[in-house]
Parts: C-alpha cells; sequence; structure tokens
C-alpha cells in the first residue's frame, strides 16, 4: 500500500459540499465521499465540533486525516469524517462558533480559515502484489495446521467487552438489533465443518512485516497477541475489515486467497465472519471510549460491518 502526505486548503476540501440522505455527503469537488448514504448512527456534539473550528482559527495543528483512493479516482475517508463535516458545515453557515457564523468573519479571517492547510494522508492499496505475498504468507500459514491448547471465541469476545461498559448502553441506538441479527450467524457457522487450527486473529497489514536480508525481501507474520484456535478463514475476515474494504474489495481478497476458487458457502461464512468481527471490535471500540479513547470513524466502520456484512452473509446464503 502506498501512502502520501497532501497538503489539502480548507477552501478545496469544502469546495461541492453536500449533504443528502440519498446521495450521503460528499465534498473536495464532489470527488470525496466523506460519508455513505444514510449512515447517521455517529456524529460530533457541539463542544467537539467547536473545538474544530477554535483549532483553526487558532492557528493550531489539526489532526491529520486519512483518504483513500478508489478504482474511479475518488477519494473515500478512513479517519476524519467529522472533522470535514464540522469545517464543511461551518463554511456553509449551518452553525455559529463563539457566537459568530463565517458570514460574519472578516474577509481576511474567512481567507485565512479558508487557506488553512490540512494534512491529510492518500492511501492506495491498487497494487496487488504486496497482497498475493501477504496471502501466499497466510496460506502458508494455515496449511502448517498447527496446533495450541486455546481458542478464540469470537461470540465470547463481543459479550466480554460488552460486559465492561458497567450496564451502560451502546451509543448505537439500534445496537440490540444489529447484535442479534448477528448473534443469528451463530446457526449457520456451527453447522459448516472447518479446518479448526492456529489461527492469528489479529492478521491485519500492519503485522505483515517486509525487511530486507542478504538474498532479497523477505516477509514475516508478526503479533500474535490474540492468536488462538480458530477457523483459519477469520484471518481473511480480519484483514477486511482492517482495511476497510468495501464487498468488492473483500471479494477480491477471497479471490486472491483461495486463488480465484472461493465457492459461494465459503464466501458467506467470511462474510459472518466480518460482520461478527465487526461487532466484536465495534464492543471492544465502545469499551476504549468509555476509558476516554476516541477511535472516531474507525469505530464507526467496524459496527457498519456488523450490519452490512449480516446483509450480505444473509444474501450469500441463500444462494449457496
Amino acid at each position: 500500500m502506498q501512502i502520501e502526505l497532501h497538503k489539502i486548503t480548507v477552501r478545496e476540501l469544502t469546495n461541492g459540499y453536500v449533504d443528502n440522505n440519498e446521495n450521503g455527503v460528499r465534498a473536495y469537488g464532489g470527488r470525496l465521499d466523506v460519508r455513505p448514504p444514510y449512515q447517521r448512527e455517529f456524529v460530533y456534539k457541539e463542544k467537539q465540533r467547536d473545538a474544530v473550528i477554535d483549532t483553526l482559527t487558532q492557528g493550531f495543528p489539526l489532526n491529520v486525516m486519512y483518504w483513500a483512493v478508489r478504482d474511479d479516482d475518488t477519494f473515500e475517508i478512513i479517519d476524519g469524517q467529522q472533522r470535514t463535516i464540522s469545517l464543511c458545515q461551518f463554511a456553509r453557515g449551518d452553525f455559529h462558533y463563539d457566537m459568530r457564523f463565517f458570514s460574519n468573519l472578516t474577509p481576511e479571517e474567512q481567507g485565512r480559515f479558508l487557506d488553512y492547510r490540512l494534512m491529510v494522508y492518500v492511501c492506495d492499496g491498487g497494487d496487488e502484489r504486496d497482497l498475493k505475498r501477504c496471502m501466499e504468507k497466510l496460506r502458508a500459514f494455515h496449511a502448517m495446521r498447527l496446533k495450541v491448547d486455546h481458542t478464540f471465541d469470537i461470540f465470547g469476545q463481543i459479550e466480554f467487552y460488552e460486559t465492561l461498559w458497567e450496564g451502560e448502553p451502546s451509543v448505537y441506538r439500534d445496537y440490540s438489533r444489529t447484535k442479534e441479527q448477528v448473534l443469528s450467524l451463530r446457526p449457520f457457522i456451527d453447522s459448516l465443518e472447518k479446518d479448526w487450527c492456529l489461527t492469528h486473529i489479529d492478521a491485519i497489514p500492519d503485522n505483515f512485516l517486509f525487511y530486507q536480508t542478504e538474498s532479497g525481501e523477505a516477509l514475516q507474520l508478526t503479533d500474535w497477541e490474540y492468536s488462538g484456535m480458530q477457523d483459519p478463514h477469520v484471518d481473511i475476515a480480519m484483514f477486511c475489515i482492517y482495511c476497510l474494504y468495501d464487498r468488492r474489495q473483500c471479494d477480491r481478497l477471497m479471490d486472491i486467497y483461495f486463488e480465484g476458487a472461493c465457492d459461494r458457502l465459503t464466501r458467506a461464512k467470511i462474510y459472518a465472519y466480518i460482520a461478527m468481527c465487526g461487532l466484536l471490535w465495534s464492543n471492544w471500540c465502545e469499551f476504549k471510549r468509555r476509558l476516554g479513547v476516541e477511535f472516531g470513524e474507525y469505530s464507526l466502520r467496524q459496527y457498519r460491518y456488523a450490519k452490512d456484512f449480516y446483509r450480505c452473509a444473509k444474501e450469500q446464503m441463500e444462494e449457496a
């Protein structure tokens, strides 16, 4: 994956900003998908929103944002959704800061605001060579069929992190329904035969270490904190959700791992794992949030995986 730092002005970012339930939220001349249609689970509170505007008006650095490049040369926000919306809404005059709307600022103040340069890391994962090497490494590890005396229980971990909320409700209004849907996938998962073996669980891009040796570039899978006995196909699901892949990209990763031979039933199973693991990490993010650690859009995207890939799994199960 290639990652490049870009400096983008607020003027460029807010150009063409539109917020429409049917078409989602777009900015940057229509080339940036800020929020998909109907995604409304999490929005900044007034204090958080004002802090974004205060940072810019004071000339302080705003936290970097991350965008992903799409195949059609447009972009999708990985991290920075609510900061982007706050900037666009203020520039459009949707709310005031310090008792002043944007239109009440002097021309000089408006110019400084619009010319403020945002730091944006643009991530391009279009080159599949590294992906193929990672999946080859993962296949080779799974083929070893290693055994240990402990398991990683996905459903157990979902419940465990929920208990750490200490009775507080989820930040998502439809959490109970979403959890019910995800748990309803368990009979389908339990009914399938699996090659139960040591599974990494945290097989994400950050844990595939490329390094140089005297004989050339080598690849090592690192960080075995969560590893345990499980269906090895969980590792594919984990890779997908960490990369924030959409369905098409998830399908492509499966095709790479299975070398073009992923049957419908296996695909349905991995969709189910994506939904299950999305809920697991969403619950983990909610626990961390109660400790004062915010994961922003990452947390929201994990919850979206629970909802969206439950539907994908059900559709694929009916076709399998």
